[in-house]
C-alpha cells in the first residue's frame, strides 16, 4: 500500500474545503498547475518551506502537522490548537480495511478521512463529516443511505467501513463540497418528495446557515434521518421547527421541534433524481382553468370595446 505524499494531502484538502486547484494555486501565489505537475507519479511530492509559510498563512484550519508527517488530523478544532501540535488522533487507522477504504491516495483506491466531530459550540458549528469520501479522479464519491441502511446509520455514520460497503455515486457537477444521498422513506414530504426518491445532499456545516421554508436531510439523536422543511428558531427558542409538506394527511404530521442537542448532521439537497413523473395537483388544474376562463373573459371585453 503506498503513501500519500504532502501534495497528495494538500489535495485532499482542497477538495474537501470545496477549493480548484487553480484557485489554491492563486490564492498561495503559485505557478499555473503547480498542483497537478507536483502530483504527478513519479514526483517527490514534497512542500518547500516557503509554500508551507503560504499555506499556514491562508488555511488557517490546516494542520500542518498532518500535511507535513500525515500526524494528527486535517482540520484543526479551536483557534487554541497550534497548527503544529500532534493530536491523539492519527489518520493511519482502518489499515485492516479492504483496499478502497485503505488510507490512500492514488489512481486506483478511493481516499477515506476520518475526522473528529467536535461538539456543537454556541455558534452552531457542526464541523465537518466524521467520513470524508473523494475520488481521486477528482470526483465525489457520493454514499447513498438507502432506506434498509438508514437504521443502521446513526450507529454507523462516524465509521468508515459502514460508509465504505454503502453503494456510491458520481454525480456531474457534484465535486466541489462534501455530499451524501438518501433514499426518501414515508409520506410526509408528498408531493414535494416521495417515497423512493433520492436526493444528493450538501453537507451544512453551521447551524446558522439554515434558511427558512427550505428542505434539509436532518440527522437527529431520537427520531433518526428525517427529510422536512426548516424554521430556524435556534436563536429565539433554542430548537429547529421541522414541517411536513404532505397535504392530504395533514394532521398525521405535525411540526417537530428538533433541540439543538438533537442534532447529529445536517444535508440541503442539491437535486433529487424521482422514478415517477406526477401528474397535476387538483389545485393546479383548478387554477389553470381559472387562466384560461379570465383571458377568454378579457378577449370577450377586447371585442366588446372594439
Amino acid at each position: 500500500m503506498s503513501e500519500t505524499r504532502a501534495i497528495d494531502r494538500l489535495v485532499i484538502y482542497l477538495r474537501h474545503k470545496g477549493i480548484s486547484n487553480s484557485g489554491a494555486e492563486k490564492q498561495l501565489g503559485l505557478a499555473n498547475s503547480y498542483i497537478q505537475n507536483s502530483s504527478k507519479e513519479g514526483r517527490t511530492g514534497a512542500i518547500n518551506s516557503d509554500i508551507l509559510s503560504k499555506i499556514e498563512e491562508t488555511y488557517l484550519d490546516l494542520c500542518l502537522m498532518w500535511l507535513i508527517k500525515e500526524k494528527g488530523q486535517m482540520i484543526q478544532i479551536g483557534e487554541e490548537i497550534n497548527a503544529f501540535t500532534p493530536l491523539a488522533t492519527d489518520t493511519k487507522q482502518h489499515t485492516n480495511l479492504p483496499l478502497n477504504l485503505q488510507n490512500t491516495y492514488n489512481k486506483d483506491t478511493s481516499y477515506v478521512h476520518p475526522t473528529v466531530h467536535p461538539t456543537v459550540h454556541p455558534t452552531y458549528n457542526l464541523g465537518t463529516p466524521h467520513v470524508v469520501t473523494i475520488d481521486t479522479s477528482g470526483m465525489n464519491t457520493i454514499p447513498l443511505v438507502g432506506i434498509k441502511a438508514a437504521a443502521g446509520y446513526l450507529n454507523g455514520y462516524a465509521d468508515p467501513e459502514f460508509i465504505g460497503e454503502l453503494p456510491t455515486y458520481c454525480i456531474p457537477g457534484l465535486n466541489s463540497r462534501t455530499f451524501r444521498a438518501f433514499e426518501v422513506d414515508g409520506d410526509s414530504m408528498t408531493p414535494t418528495v416521495r417515497r423512493g426518491d433520492i436526493l444528493f445532499c450538501q453537507w451544512l456545516e453551521n447551524v446558522s446557515d439554515i434558511r427558512d421554508g427550505r428542505v434539509y436531510v436532518i440527522v437527529t439523536k431520537t427520531l433518526g434521518i428525517v427529510v422536512k422543511r426548516l424554521l430556524n428558531r435556534i436563536n429565539e427558542y433554542g430548537f429547529i421547527i421541522a414541517k411536513s409538506d404532505s397535504t392530504d394527511n395533514r394532521i398525521e404530521y405535525p411540526n417537530i421541534n428538533v433541540p439543538l442537542e438533537e442534532v447529529v448532521e445536517i444535508w440541503y439537497p442539491r437535486l433529487y433524481m424521482s422514478a415517477s413523473f406526477q401528474a397535476p395537483t387538483d389545485m393546479y388544474k383548478r387554477i389553470n382553468d381559472l387562466e384560461a376562463g379570465l383571458e377568454y373573459l378579457l378577449m370577450k371585453d377586447k371585442k366588446a370595446i372594439q
